[in-house]
């Protein structure tokens, strides 16, 4: 809700996919378990979906603010491969984690391909996955998603020091 407030008052149109109440679970009743996903449209001509951002969970503040002691880290997408191939490095992948177990709060992603990242998010949600679980996991070379384990991983290393593939 909070990113589609700013982006609104950036100038972006903005739809809320939920499948009950706007803000769903998250916003109406305080736990992370329901998903609220943002995309902004186009706003020229006819409007088609833009999945370049894409937010799931909650953010920091918020979790903080129900009791959360949370940890984060954002990874800028000039440290994603498929970013780079798609010379397209401008955004960031956020993870948002409960301090003491690693238990994924939320991920906000600014990043071409964010809708198909996020989902990977929404499962590692519904499962409640840690970040350690994330960066441990396999993801596919050469995708979008794997930037979601890169930013996992930099919980625990320095991503840039890691060969092109050696995630």
């Amino acid at each position: 809700m909070a990113a589609s407030l700013n982006a609104t008052e950036r100038g972006a149109r903005v739809t809320l996919i939920e499948r009950g109440t706007i803000g769903g679970t998250c916003v109406n009743i305080g736990c992370v378990d329901e998903r609220t996903l943002m995309v902004t449209l186009n706003a020229g001509g006819k409007q088609t979906v833009n999945f370049d951002r894409a937010f799931i969970g909650t953010g920091a503040k918020p979790a903080e603010a129900q009791g959360y002691d949370t940890d984060s880290r954002t990874l800028t997408l000039d440290n994603v491969p498929r970013a780079l191939v798609n010379f397209d490095t401008g955004g960031f992948i956020k993870i948002v984690a409960e301090r003491e177990s690693g238990r994924l709060l939320g991920v906000q992603a600014v990043a071409g391909e964010a809708g198909e990242l996020i989902q990977t998010a929404v499962m590692a949600l519904r499962a409640r996955m840690t970040v350690n679980d994330i960066a441990n996991e396999l993801f596919p070379y050469l995708t979008m998603v794997e930037g979601l384990k890169l930013c996992a991983q930099t919980f625990t290393k320095d991503v840039t020091q890691l060969s092109c593939c050696a995630g």
